[in-house]
């Protein structure tokens, strides 16, 4: 008893342990956004924790550090960290998990600037994630290929990708296990950018407060948020605004935990600063972040500060302290082998010496910039090549493995059909025949016998076929036939040849001295339509003078026989009144 006892309790507290370790994993996925630093610290503790966790917790807490290394800049440790992951995933058979370590390594390529790589990640992520069922991967790789498309200038391509990853964001909720998925909040941050980029400042001010209105919004989110707010009222030349938005953003640096994020923020903030010609400001601010990207190797970011520096020069009027950045800057950017940043360098440097009617530099900077552009074109087309090739290795490799499962599969299907054959076939015939026996059960208990009805009255033989068409829920339809203009002694002669013409489920009474009714089972009113037209022949020919009419109506289930009579005839009265219209001299 003292062993079962022992046992059970280690079994409640492993499945407690691994409750308390989930919940926690999953608020941790959202404060790796918000305090990255404070995310990375828990993540640590963790680790330490590992035997607590299960092999499948342990590979979802490597995906938090990777993307906590990548929310603090260290892009090189996110990828090394993130091919460890992959291989652990492969390792598990935790195939669902590869997306996210592929989504991981194309956020660290595209911050190195390398799109080819980043883009054939995503790609890659994007089929997986589809073919796992894992919306979480899904809306973050569409999230981020939206942002690349974005500033290649393919904005039909990023705003597909991101109004998917809207819709698809809900569907977050529900998945199990959960893995990673970026805020809401970046979401509507990065379709803001998308609108501010194709000069749509109105849906990008209403995207921004959509996201800014989120319970994600906080710590770092809150704060990248509110500096791309303030850009867009600074390009709706609301200054107020601005300086409202901008005020609010720094509020939030003391909660911007590392070095590398204030360098970025304060690059931000001082584009803000410039553009409002507080160029003191954007001075300290720029030199801060400078001396942070030399001091951590971020040579990209480097080369983008230094051109941000020479644009304040230029604008405190040291003109050859800001060219000879601006030079320095083009350097630097052909030494990474960025041609769309050389491009960008050397038109500004174009744009300064056209400003001073200093049209030969100018020409010559226009033509190095124009060069850049076809070189980041020729690299973006070879990008594209790629990505079209490897969705085509891919689709090939998925169409290999479809035909072998099926081979296999029929192979096997093969083999037990040969076995199963007998037993269906006997109890497919068995299956027939029950259901032909229920079949016609069903309709001698739901039609009313032919000798029963005609020994009812009038009124009663159609109220019971009425109630049986409801009962069985089948169609029933009326036709209703005037005979005022046919002589009473040849009603007799009419009925007969109606009959004629009529199913032998089908009744013709007479429903009072000058109408008769049919009622025709399992008939829709167009196939009582047809019937219709088959009898006014018949009709005409006992009352020449006179255009024959007949109503029609179909049983629905609150019809009474008066109220299906009735409907009936107010169609008969609608077909005359119809012939009027249309014989009318009027027309």
């Amino acid at each position: 008893m003292d062993f079962r006892l022992l046992a059970l309790s280690l079994l409640l507290w492993s499945f407690s342990c691994v409750l308390w370790a989930a919940e926690r994993l999953d608020t941790l996925a959202n404060t790796l956004y918000q305090y990255p630093t404070l995310a990375l610290t828990q993540i640590n503790e963790l680790e330490r924790q590992a035997s607590e966790l299960s092999q499948a917790q342990v590979l979802r807490l490597q995906l938090f550090k990777c993307e906590a290394l990548l929310q603090l800049g260290d892009n090189g440790a996110a990828i090394n960290l993130a091919e460890l992951g992959e291989a652990r995933a492969k390792q598990l058979r935790l195939e669902q998990a590869d997306s996210y370590f592929q989504i991981c390594r194309a956020d660290a390529y595209a911050n190195f600037d390398d799109l080819k790589q980043s883009l054939l990640l995503l790609d890659g992520a994007i089929e997986q994630a589809k073919r796992h069922n894992q919306p979480q991967a899904l809306v973050n790789a569409l999230r981020l290929k939206g942002q690349l498309e974005n500033d290649l200038g393919n904005y039909g391509t990023a705003i597909e990708d991101l109004r998917l990853a809207l819709d698809i964001y809900p569907d977050i909720s529900s998945q199990n296990p959960s893995w990673l998925w970026p805020p809401l909040a970046y979401v509507y941050g990065d379709m803001a950018s998308l609108m501010y980029s194709t000069g749509d400042l109105r849906q990008a001010a209403y995207y921004l407060k959509l996201a800014l209105d989120t319970d994600e919004a906080k710590g770092k989110v809150r704060h990248v948020l509110l500096l791309m707010a303030a850009r867009v009222a600074l390009a709706q030349e609301d200054m107020a605004q601005a300086d409202s938005l901008l005020k609010q953003s720094k509020i939030l640096l003391p909660e911007i935990g590392s070095p590398l994020e204030l360098a970025n923020s304060y690059s931000q903030i001082a584009v803000i600063e410039l553009a409002r010609g507080r160029t003191e400001i954007a001075d300290e601010l720029v030199g801060i972040a400078l001396q942070t990207y030399e001091k951590q190797g971020k040579v990209n970011n480097y080369m983008r500060a230094t051109r941000l520096l020479a644009r304040v020069r230029l604008a405190q009027r040291n003109d050859d302290e800001g060219i000879r950045l601006l030079m320095q800057a083009a350097q630097q950017a052909e030494q990474l082998q960025l041609a769309d940043e050389v491009a960008y360098t050397q038109q500004l440097i174009s744009d300064y010496y056209a400003e001073r009617a200093e049209f030969k530099p100018a020409y010559e900077a226009m033509k190095l910039a124009a060069q850049a552009a076809a070189e980041a074109q020729k690299q973006l087309n070879n990008t594209r090549f790629m990505q079209y090739k490897a969705r085509l290795s891919q689709q090939e490799q998925l169409q290999v493995e479809t035909q072998q499962n099926i081979r296999l599969a029929s192979a096997d299907q093969r083999s037990k059909l040969s076995q199963a054959y007998g037993t269906i076939s006997v109890l497919a015939l068995a299956i027939i025949g029950a259901l032909i026996w229920l079949v016609s059960r069903r309709n001698r208990w739901q039609q009313p016998s032919t000798e029963a009805l005609e020994k009812l009255p009038a009124a009663q033989q159609l109220d019971a076929m009425l109630s049986s068409a409801k009962k069985g829920n089948y169609p029933l339809s009326l036709l209703l036939l005037s005979t005022s203009h046919i002589r009473q002694v040849d009603l007799s002669a009419l009925q007969r040849a109606l009959e004629q013409k009529l199913r032998e489920q089908d009744r013709l009474l007479r429903y009072s001295m000058d109408e008769m009714v049919i009622l025709l089972p399992y008939t829709s009113v167009q196939g009582a339509l047809q019937v219709s037209e088959q009898l006014k022949p018949i009709v005409q020919s006992w009352q020449v003078a006179h255009a024959v009419r007949i109503g029609v109506a179909s049983l629905q289930q609150p019809d009474t026989l008066d109220s299906l009579v009735k409907r009936a005839g107010v169609n008969q009265l609608s077909q005359q009144k119809a012939a009027e219209r249309h014989q009318s001299p009027a027309r």
